[in-house]
């Protein structure tokens, strides 16, 4: 027992250690010292998911956080309004039946320990920005990371669900995989409307799935 809190303890007291020699040591060393420090700082999970999320703020989006991704809700009834509201049904690869079925979206969800839930004002720039923000994160390391925009592909004038020329540049959003983003957005804590008056400018959320 007395081994085991010394071993627990004995790197804690070793760092200490060396920060209070720090000012006895040299320049040169001292310099190396901090600079490891800051390195590793810049290599740490919250640091990389800081950069995500200010990048996110600078390009556009008025809201961004990190979230448990088991906030996100999948539900059946979203791909009806899809079918029953939406003409982009069946004609674009972002949208159903091309897009992941809630089925799946439920199954990938539990890969996944962290989301980045972000808000824009136009319904064009939030897939552009997930797919921006998430190759920035596999960079990083973040090899599994997966974005989800706002609305349906616009990059082509006519869309080819089955042969996309350019299917590195989009995402599906979330509400296309069968998430339910009302209630996915108030588990966030964030309030949301599913009324905007008219002339308003319309609340469009996306999503980045990290680990």
């Amino acid at each position: 027992c007395v081994l085991g809190v010394f071993l627990l303890t004995c790197p804690l007291l070793i760092g200490h250690i060396a920060t209070a020699m720090l000012p006895l040591l040299n320049e040169q060393f001292k310099q190396k010292y901090t600079n490891l420090c800051f390195y590793r700082y810049y290599e740490t999970p919250s640091y990389k998911m800081k950069e995500a999320v200010d990048q996110l703020l600078a390009e556009g989006a008025d809201l961004a956080m990190p979230i448990s991704a088991s906030l996100v809700v999948t539900a059946a009834w979203p791909v009806m309004k899809c079918r029953y509201g939406c003409p982009n049904y069946g004609h674009n690869r972002c949208c159903p039946p091309y897009s992941p079925a809630w089925e799946e979206m439920r199954a990938i969800l539990g890969n996944y320990t962290t989301a980045i839930l972000f808000r824009t004002h136009s319904i064009t720039a939030g897939t552009p920005l997930a797919v921006s923000v998430a190759a920035g994160l596999f960079r990083r390391g973040y090899y599994k990371v997966l974005p989800f925009g706002t609305g349906p592909c616009r990059l082509c004038a006519q869309c080819t669900p089955d042969s996309c020329p350019r299917p590195w540049e989009t995402a599906p959003s979330m509400e296309a995989c069968g998430a339910d983003v009302f209630a996915t957005v108030r588990n966030a804590g964030v309030e949301v409307s599913s009324y905007a008056p008219e002339g308003s400018v319309p609340d469009c959320f996306g999503l980045i799935l990290v680990e």
